[in-house]
């Protein structure tokens, strides 16, 4: 946020959202979620290395789950944090039509689009300092 705020030339204490959106640049923790689900489109394409198969399980069963990965329940809190249980929670949560995307660089796009639109132009506050919203 701050480098974003650097390369627009804004005070420290600007909202960042419209700066995003204008660049195009994506968050750090969204930069996160698109690798995420990215690394499991190429395992369910079969496009990863051998070894990384064994780490997860798809469904085959014919139901609404059909292209979502097996859960496993995880035995500790700490483990529920670990890539093996969060990449297949990320895959999961993602809407069908960014699990059928076709190749690599059409789920990127499609996902970096998506996370672009919920990023406000526009911020509404009530801080009486913020130099965007006090002009």
């Amino acid at each position: 946020k701050r480098a974003i705020r650097y390369i627009h030339k804004k005070p420290r204490i600007s909202h960042t959202d419209p700066l995003f959106k204008k660049s195009q640049i994506l968050k750090l923790h969204d930069l996160y979620y698109i690798h995420t689900a990215l690394f499991m489109h190429d395992l369910k394409h079969k496009r990863l290395p051998n070894g990384l198969d064994n780490l997860f399980t798809e469904n085959k069963n014919n139901t609404r789950q059909y292209n979502n990965f097996r859960v496993e329940k995880p035995r500790t809190s700490f483990s529920a944090k670990l890539p093996k249980h969060q990449f297949v929670h990320t895959w999961n949560s993602l809407d069908i039509e960014f699990q059928n995307c076709k190749t690599h660089n059409a789920l990127k796009k499609a996902l970096k689009k998506s996370f672009l639109s919920k990023y406000d132009k526009e911020i509404k506050c009530n801080n009486n300092h913020c130099p965007d919203c006090t002009k």
